[in-house]
């Protein structure tokens, strides 16, 4: 089967449409993309090699880069028929890889780890780091009086149970010296999640910053009204998402570098604008880029339904 005839698969009727570009994809993005040939430990191969891959979520501003590399043929021209189908969370994505029925995944590193000590026999690793800043945080409107991390004491928390923001929120509240216990939440299936803030259901939500923030603008909320309390400000900046697959695979890719692919994707332009120095990374640069990003995605979102 080519390249061309396999579909990305979305199994969301309404997917978001927006991303983030972090350092790593930003300075070299069409080199992750080299990460999917080289996992056959020297092995090269003749024959097209397919790939089922999932991502941790919905179509957005990331996925941009795995997207153009299919669209273009990249893959096609190392004999790779990449499939890619979106996911239902990080937990998911490490899931759909460990039980081997995805080659690779695109998943959160932190769910990665929390997968492997509970499951050391079906081990997945990351083979490279896209996520070099993390997305997670938590989002409040202005008009709750909610500005620093003190003032969530006593304020509802809403998000999805396997949001990796929430998960993290004990870590979060031990980092800034807060009680985890004095914060009540309560979970919801994700598209309630921006509504009930818009709506005063729950006082502050947690989430990746290129979904919730978007996804708030979307309901009509002004930037100017959304706090925003980035994990990374608040000395948690570790590692985000990663290309991953299983340790143990019984399925080879073949081992094939791909320069002239990198080249072609990181120098084009096709994704996004020449990104900001991290030094100067602030919430309205990564919108500005989760913007060029996002466009990418509705482009090809639109020709695959014209």
């Amino acid at each position: 089967m080519t390249g061309s005839g396999r579909r990305h698969r979305d199994n969301h009727s309404n997917p978001r449409a927006a991303g983030i570009l972090t350092k790593s994809a930003a300075t070299a993005t069409g080199t992750n993309l080299a990460a999917l040939a080289l996992l056959g430990l020297g092995q090269t191969a003749t024959a097209e090699t397919d790939i089922n891959f999932t991502l941790d979520w919905k179509y957005q501003g990331p996925t941009a880069a795995l997207i153009v590399a299919k669209e273009k043929g990249y893959f096609d021209e190392e004999d790779l028929d990449v499939a890619i189908d979106s996911g239902n969370g990080s937990a998911g994505a490490v899931t759909r890889v460990a039980s081997g029925a995805y080659q690779m995944g695109f998943a959160d590193i932190n769910a990665l780890v929390e997968f492997n000590a509970a499951n050391p026999g079906q081990a997945v690793q990351s083979v490279m780091m896209l996520y070099d800043a993390p997305p997670f945080g938590l989002y409040a409107l202005k008009s709750s009086g909610i500005s620093k991390p003190e003032d969530l004491v006593g304020r509802t928390l809403g998000a999805p149970v396997f949001d990796a923001s929430y998960k993290l929120l004990p870590a979060f509240a031990s980092q800034t010296g807060i009680d985890p216990a004095a914060v009540p939440r309560i979970n919801m299936d994700p598209p309630l999640r921006e509504a009930m803030l818009v709506r005063g259901e729950v006082d502050v939500i947690s989430g990746h910053y290129f979904s919730s923030l978007l996804d708030l603008m979307s309901k009509g909320v002004p930037r100017d009204d959304i706090v925003v309390m980035l994990y990374a400000d608040h000395g948690m900046d570790f590692y985000g998402n990663a290309l991953s697959h299983p340790v143990r695979s019984s399925r080879t890719i073949p081992r094939r570098s791909l320069p002239s692919t990198a080249r072609s994707l990181a120098g084009s332009g096709t994704c996004s604008p020449t990104p900001p120095a991290r030094s100067s990374w602030s919430p309205n640069t990564i919108l500005s880029s989760t913007r060029s990003w996002s466009d990418s995605v509705s482009t090809w979102r639109s020709s695959r339904t014209s």
